[in-house]
């Protein structure tokens, strides 16, 4: 059984994020950016009005960074380890845990499109598919989810 914990993130939680990525965070981050690298998560740390670290056993699981982009409305971002996704019924819990502690704002998320579990866990969390578009450094496919502040689909 995993014992898990829901904290603020720290700097140093960062590093061990960084040395530690998913395959599947480590390309999103590079088709958003262009580049995958220490100062890339510390520049979503520092944009971020709320970010949470879950923390497996003592070791980094993922973290959710919550950055403004407007009045009452902010974009979710998911970064994780190798060990974020290796339990589905944990993620699924402290993700949720973190998402319902949130502000009441209306919540967004741009998801690489090839990144179905997040976006299983965004759609498990009440948010909806808006549109496709085409984001970041290498203008690749995304697909924009939204939730509003009672859960429901934003459109």
């Amino acid at each position: 059984m995993i014992k898990y914990s829901i904290i603020k993130t720290e700097k140093k939680h960062l590093l061990s994020l960084y040395h530690h990525l998913s395959v599947q965070s480590l390309l999103d981050i590079k088709a958003v950016n262009g580049e995958v690298s220490h100062n890339v998560l510390m520049s979503l740390f520092e944009s971020s009005s709320v970010s949470k670290t879950v923390m497996y056993n003592n070791k980094v699981a993922y973290s959710v960074f919550v950055m403004p982009t407007d009045v009452n409305e902010c974009s979710v971002f998911v970064v994780s380890t190798t060990l974020g996704y290796s339990d589905t019924e944990t993620l699924k819990e402290t993700f949720s845990s973190i998402i319902r502690d949130l502000p009441d704002f209306k919540l967004y998320s741009i998801v690489y499109k090839g990144n179905h579990k997040y976006a299983k866990l965004l759609k498990d969390n009440g948010f909806r598919f808006i549109k496709n578009l085409v984001h970041g450094e290498e203008k690749r496919n995304f697909l924009l989810l939204g939730r509003l502040t009672d859960g429901k689909q934003t459109k």
